[in-house]
This record gives C-alpha cells, structure tokens and sequence, in this order.
C-alpha cells in the first residue's frame, strides 16, 4: 500500500509540475520567441498598442528596434514607435516619429494615418487630410483612415466629398453602425431633408429592385447628379451646406416607421433651386399604397416630377419588381414630355412607326432634322415590331441604359441597385446637357 501511495503521489507532482510549466508556455509574450519573423513582431507589437496594452507593447518595441536593419524595418519601428506614443497622447514625439518612419520608407501606409491623427488631435487638419489621402492612396482598404478622413470633412462641412468618402468605407465594411449613421446624416444635411432612411443603402446592393425603390434610386441619384455637377463648376456650393454631422455612435436608423413622412418633410428649404421649381410646376400627389413603407416621399417625387407614373387605378404598386424593358419605356415617356430636344437626333433615325402604339408613343419625326444612320438593334428580345423598340433605341442610344449584352437589351431582366443608380446618373446627365425636365 505504501508502494502504491508514493506512485500515486508522485504522478500528481509530475502532472502538477507538467501544468505548470504548459502554463507558464502559453502565457509568454510571443515577442521574445526567436522563430517570429520581424513582421509578426511589428504586428503584436501594433495589435498591444491598440489593445492598451502599452507596457508589454514597450518592451516588444524595445525587442523590434534592435532587430530593425533594413529602411523598411526600421520604418516600421519607428512606426510603431509613433504609435506608442500617440496611445500615450504624447503627441509631439507621436508626429516627430511617423515622420521619421515615412522619411526612411514613403510607401508605409501606417505611418501616414498615426501621423494624420496626431495632425488632427493637434488641430492640423489641412495637415491631416493630406495624410489620410496619402495613406489611402498605399492602403485603399484602410477603415481607420476613412473614418478619420469623413469626420474632418463632416466638419468643415465637406459634405459632398465626405459622402464620397463613407460609401468607400461602407463598401469595406458594410455593417459599421457608425458609418451608416454618419452617411445618413450627410446625405439629409447634404440634400435638405430632416432625416434620410438608412433602407436606402441596402436598396444600392440589392439584386432586384421594386418600383418603390426604383423611385428613390431615381430622386435621390437625380439630385446627387445636380449636386456634383454643381460642385465642379463651383466649389463653394459643396461647402455651403449648414448642419453638421459627426461620426459619433448616434443610431439614425430604425423602422421603416420612423421614416413615414410627407414629400414636404423632404422638399429642400431653399425655395430658388431649379429642383424646387420643377417640383412645384406639378400638383402634389398622394400615393395611398405607399404610405406604409419608407421610401413613400420619394414615390411621391418621382411621380410629380414625372420620372414614373401612376397606374390608370391611381395606385403605384410599389412592390412590384421592375423590368429593364418598362423602365426604358417610363423613361422614354418622360423624355418625350421633358426632354424632347434630347430626343430629336434618336427620333431621326426611327423612320419606321411602331405597330399598334401609335396611342402610346409619340411618331412624328421633327421638321428639319438631319437624317442619320439608323442604330445597330440587333437585339434577340427586341425588334422594330415591339412597342419597346423606340424607347430601347432612345435610352440606349443616349447612354442612359446600357443592354445586357450585344445580342440582347435584356428587356425582362430585373435591375439591381448600382445598374439603377447609374441608370439615374446618367438620366441626369442628359437633362442637364440640354437643358430640360419638368417646366410650366
């Protein structure tokens, strides 16, 4: 029995023993493990700081600038270095240090944003932008430097580049909290709405729109469209925006609920805008089965501007899915009532009528226009025999829409978010080469 209780104990201290040691293995910095390349060693070291862990983070600095030979190494400790010091908010070596780490390597993208946040805490923003442009331009994926970027531009008021900027960010990550809330609050500051649906952004990536959404795709890209060929001809116009919006946590979205509102609640204050003169030449609509859901006000829009029409029943049916070939037809309606200078070169070259539409389409080609060659519409879906033929030749031969392959417009295809959203750009485009849309 004696025999038998030593070996039992003695198995218990070699496993104690054993457990602490395994212990002890697993709860040493990884630092000091000589089989760590340099870059594993930057990136603990990196991962410490932005973790807080800054004593730890000291002593695997200390390890990583002995080991730095090359200019890129000993860019990277001087990066991390300038890290360190600006999770200590000692932010004059914070700057001196990045500076340093970009002098000795320039294509390090680190070393730009640590030092565009130390800029921007020092209140350098001009500074600071410069930085972040530069970091973006080596690291386009860079989350950090977007959302430094959007807030200084938020600030002064940039709000059209700081749109820009949080698309890029959501593109990367689509589900930061903060980015939508940021970009919702732009774009009602940027537009002049009190509030914008954060449902918009998941219309732009889905697959197939409803008529619904088309509706908002169509106002809201229409007057982004305005907006940035405003912007390029005067850059004062994207700074004249009042209210400011920061990146803070501060939820904007919710229920489609939140965001039952009258057109009115949208329209833009500033009453001498082209787009308020255009909304006001037509009577205000209600659509009664659109009130529910949140893109409501922007039916309403699209319906008064006359970008889509009502059914003879008076109803919208917002959640239909929308065909690439109505589009192209509500689109041609709304050209041949708006924009019919737009139309006069296509109207030349459909000199053969469309059977059994003459009710629907407007055939008479206008006096003295010169005779062009007719458009190349060898389309499998699509021929001069089908009432979608002139309004497939007009979208298409202006550029609006685009078909979905050389042998086919695709006139049943559903049409996703970006496709509608470039289809909106475009449209803009057109009217504001000549000049048109809905007058008194």
């Amino acid at each position: 029995m004696k025999r038998l209780a030593t070996i039992v104990v003695i198995t218990i201290l070699l496993s104690v023993t054993w457990q602490g040691c395994a212990s002890r293995e697993t709860t040493q910095v990884p630092g000091f493990d000589k089989r760590l390349s340099f870059t594993q060693r930057y990136d603990i070291t990196k991962y410490l700081i932005s973790t807080g862990q800054l004593e730890t983070a000291d002593s695997q600095l200390r390890q990583l600038e002995r080991l730095a030979r090359t200019d890129v190494q000993k860019a990277m400790a001087n990066d991390a270095k300038a890290s360190l010091c600006l999770a200590r908010r000692e932010l004059v070596s914070a700057e001196k240090y990045a500076s340093i780490a970009i002098r000795d390597y320039s294509s390090l993208a680190s070393p730009y944003r640590v030092r565009a946040l130390t800029r921007k805490e020092r209140g350098n923003l001009s500074g600071a932008i410069q930085d972040f442009r530069s970091a973006l331009v080596l690291g386009p994926n860079d989350t950090e430097s977007l959302r430094g970027l959007a807030d200084i531009l938020v600030g002064q008021n940039e709000i059209l580049e700081a749109v820009r900027v949080l698309e890029m960010f959501l593109q990367v990550d689509s589900l930061d909290a903060r980015a939508q809330d940021a970009w919702c609050g732009s774009m009602a500051s940027l537009l002049g709405y009190d509030r914008f649906p954060v449902e918009y952004l998941r219309t732009l990536k889905s697959g197939a729109l409803t008529r619904g959404e088309l509706a908002a795709v169509l106002v809201v890209e229409g007057e982004m469209a305005r907006l940035e060929a405003e912007a390029l001809s005067k850059p004062s116009v994207a700074k004249s925006v009042r209210q400011v919006v920061d990146l803070r946590p501060n939820r904007q979205a919710g229920s489609s609920a939140r965001f039952r509102e009258s057109a009115d609640s949208l329209k833009s204050p500033q009453d001498n805008s082209q787009t308020q003169k255009q909304e006001t030449s037509r009577p205000s609509v209600r659509i009664f089965d659109c009130t529910e859901f949140w893109f409501a006000p922007f039916v309403e829009k699209a319906v008064r501007l006359g970008f889509l029409d009502v059914y003879p029943d008076g109803t919208f049916r917002p959640r239909d899915n929308v065909r690439k070939g109505i589009l192209a037809l509500e689109l041609y309606s709304f050209l041949n009532r708006h924009c019919e200078d737009a139309l006069t070169v296509v109207k030349a070259t459909l000199e053969k009528p469309v059977h059994g539409v003459e009710d629907r389409i407007e055939q008479s080609q206008p006096a003295g226009s010169a005779p062009i060659d007719r458009p190349n519409l060898d389309y499998s879906d699509v021929d001069d025999s089908s009432y979608l033929w002139r309004p497939v030749v007009a979208v298409t031969e202006l550029d609006i829409m685009r078909p979905a392959s050389s042998s086919s417009f695709g006139i049943d295809n559903p049409l996703s978010g970006e496709e509608t959203r470039t289809i909106a750009r475009n449209l803009a485009r057109v009217m504001a080469s000549s000049k048109c849309g809905p007058s008194d």
